[in-house]
């Protein structure tokens, strides 16, 4: 916290990140491996390799400006250079976020990440350390994916609006895996051409992100561990118990669901048993693959578009989870689910927001987006498997591999229709049609 005086004598209480001066002592604590004695422990500024280069001349002053984007933490930066973003909620031990930024520069080459430039530490005396702060270089962008989506995707609408779309195109609705084995359909190729380079730049990225935590550098937090069977039953159980809540709260809430998706929520709950049961091919299968660090909260807000390429961020997993549970390994495949969920979210989001001004085009536009859907998540994961090649931290049975993955992408649509329930009850439409796609 930090305190002002206003003329008339009156003191007033802020956040210290509204203090310039407070936010160059926290860059002068990292740049100077500070040590700082508090009443209970120390405060350690912790340089990282990436330092000098990320900031620049040591001579030249940098500015320091809040970040007003929405996020659960709070973030500096220090003219274009340096962003040091402030965990707000603390846990003792390392926090994923800088632990992983760290683990890429020290022991590997994977470099579409942020340099790492230092953190902040807690060190409460005989106990474990907190991390309170992580710096990092700025990365210059031209926006961030999911922006960079919506807004290709309003063109995508706005072209093909008066193109009907094309009979019998030979489309085929067979599930992600199967699609990413040929190459992209020609009507595709014909309307979705940066598209479908976005998206296949987007799995090169992704597999050699997966590939560079499957490493484990010696660590014993990174060394990856096999997929037992344990370690299924234990996902399925989770799956099944998280499906059965979400079904049983869309049900409670049914008389209040918006009119246009009332059939659809309906026909969901019809089918509440088989979707239940999709998840029991885990609990007795014997899939051969590993469980590594992963980024764990991954969808197209998390990276950054820069020159047709991206930049991968914040890998502190989802915020509401505890830290043990956002350092866990996990399949590398629950991150390919949720980047594939993003893409489908992006094209339904994009298609609503262009509809309010021309509702007229939705069932019109809805086959195109069902091309846009199935091409840019068949491309992704084409890329993907493509340089993941056959790591071993990926089923290399087919079979497994989908089972997997499909038991992945549901659960993730079952936690956007949670969300949507309890956040935004007019957006459930997106998530319900994911999961009848699914079931």
């Amino acid at each position: 916290m930090g305190t002002f005086s206003s003329e008339s004598g009156e003191g007033v209480i802020h956040d210290a990140t509204f203090s310039d001066a407070a936010c160059r002592a926290l860059l002068r604590c990292i740049e100077c491996a500070e040590t700082i004695p508090t009443r209970k422990g120390t405060l350690q500024g912790l340089p990282g390799a990436a330092l000098a280069e990320a900031r620049g001349p040591a001579d030249t002053p940098l500015t320091p400006r809040r970040s007003v984007a929405e996020q659960s933490n709070s973030s500096i930066l220090f003219g274009g250079n340096l962003i040091l973003k402030l965990f707000r909620r603390q846990q003792p031990g390392p926090n994923p976020d800088c632990e992983i930024a760290e683990f890429f520069a020290a022991h590997s080459n994977f470099g579409a990440v942020p340099p790492f430039a230092g953190s902040i530490e807690y060190c409460p005396d005989g106990e474990e350390a907190y991390t309170l702060a992580m710096l990092q270089g700025l990365v210059q962008n031209e926006s961030d994916g999911w922006k960079w989506t919506l807004e290709e995707l309003d063109r995508y609408y706005e072209d093909r609006a008066r193109v009907p779309f094309p009979a019998n195109t030979g489309l085929d609705d067979l599930p992600v895996l199967a699609r990413s084995s040929g190459e992209p359909h020609a009507l595709a190729r014909e309307h979705l051409g940066l598209s479908l380079e976005s998206a296949a730049a987007l799995g090169r990225r992704t597999a050699e992100m997966h590939l560079a935590l499957a490493g484990g550098g010696g660590i014993s937090a990174f060394e990856p561990e096999r997929l037992e069977p344990d370690a299924l039953r234990d996902v399925a159980a989770e799956f099944e118990e998280h499906a059965a809540r979400v079904l049983d709260q869309l049900k409670a809430n049914f008389s209040s669901l918006p009119d246009e998706v009332v059939e659809s929520a309906g026909l969901v709950l019809s089918r509440k048993r088989g979707l239940v049961a999709r998840f029991h091919g885990l609990r007795n299968s014997q899939i051969h693959a590993l469980r590594t660090r992963i980024h764990g909260d991954y969808h197209l807000g998390q990276v950054l578009r820069t020159r047709n390429d991206y930049v991968i961020l914040d890998f502190e997993g989802e915020p509401a989870r505890s830290l043990t549970e956002r350092r866990a390994k996990h399949s590398p495949l629950k991150d390919v689910a949720g980047m594939l969920r993003s893409f489908s979210y992006a094209g339904h989001t994009a298609l609503r927001n262009y509809t309010l001004r021309r509702p007229d085009a939705r069932e019109h536009l809805e086959q195109w987006t069902h091309l846009w859907e199935t091409a840019t998540t068949a491309e992704f994961l084409r890329a993907y498997r493509a340089v993941a090649g056959d790591a071993p931290f990926l089923p290399a049975d087919l079979g497994d591999f989908q089972m997997l993955l499909d038991a992945y992408l549901l659960d993730k649509a079952l936690y956007e229709l949670r969300y949507e329930l309890d956040n935004r009850p007019e957006w459930i439409r997106i998530p319900i049609a994911g999961i009848l796609s699914m079931v």
